[in-house]
This record gives structure tokens, C-alpha cells and sequence, in this order.
């Protein structure tokens, strides 16, 4: 949308090539906004679920881990902005949350989530997971 401003607004006429570009392009940035996946995460009693939706069927997915596997979980947050440019460009929050299984694997996901929903879920799962006394 930018570029349309940087146009003279003298040759933007009914007809004009690059109106019906900066149309086109608007429209595939709106149709992108609307099937760009969103990510979830629910609980249940035994199991964590990370779940990406979307309105294009093809792009949704879930993945479930068992709580029981878990020997501890955490997040931090991955954005920055960058340099300069970070006033024109938005940094959404992008969360890391990584887990360490019982038989030391790992592994890692990252979500682009409210903090206050991944903080709530994610201190009910620590809640949940037991370790030996050592």
C-alpha cells in the first residue's frame, strides 16, 4: 500500500496500470491476513495440545504431547525488533516453548500466542509434572 502513496496521485486515472496493481496487491495481502494461521494451545488432564488453526482447512494442525513424558517446560520470547527498520515493521510476540522429555530429548515449538494465555497453561502443566527426588 505504500507504494501507491509514492505515485503521483496525477497518474492514478480510472484505467491506470498501477492503481489496478496496488488493487491487486491489497487484495492478495487481505487474502493472506485471513488464512495466515493462528496458534492455540489446550489442555486437557493428561495431555498438552499445540494446535495451529487457519481458515484454509489444509493448513491447520495439532500436535499433542503426554504430560506424563515430561521432565520440565519453559518459553522465552524470540522477538526483537530490528534495528532501524523496527519502527516500520510490526514484531509480533513470538514465544519459543521447549521441552525436555524423561528420557533427555527435547524439542520445540514456536507459537505466536497472547503471553498471558501461554504463562496460564504452561504453569497448570508444571503443575502437572512430577519429578523424582533426587
Amino acid at each position: 500500500m505504500l507504494f501507491l502513496y509514492l505515485v503521483d496521485l496525477q497518474e492514478l486515472e480510472n484505467g491506470s496500470t498501477i492503481l489496478v496493481l496496488g488493487f491487486i496487491f491489497a487484495a492478495l495481502l487481505a487474502i493472506v491476513l485471513l488464512v495466515w494461521p493462528t496458534d492455540e494451545l489446550a489442555l486437557d488432564k493428561d495431555n498438552i495440545y499445540f494446535i495451529r488453526k487457519s481458515l484454509w482447512s489444509e493448513l491447520n494442525r495439532a500436535k499433542e504431547y503426554k504430560i506424563s513424558n515430561f521432565k520440565s517446560i519453559g518459553t522465552y520470547n524470540m522477538s526483537k525488533p530490528a534495528g532501524v527498520f523496527a519502527l516500520f515493521v510490526p514484531v509480533w510476540d513470538v514465544y519459543r516453548v521447549e521441552m525436555i522429555f524423561k528420557d533427555d530429548s527435547s524439542s520445540s515449538l514456536d507459537l505466536m500466542i497472547p503471553k498471558k494465555e501461554l504463562k496460564k497453561i504452561l504453569m497448570m502443566v508444571r503443575g502437572k509434572i512430577t519429578q523424582p527426588l533426587a
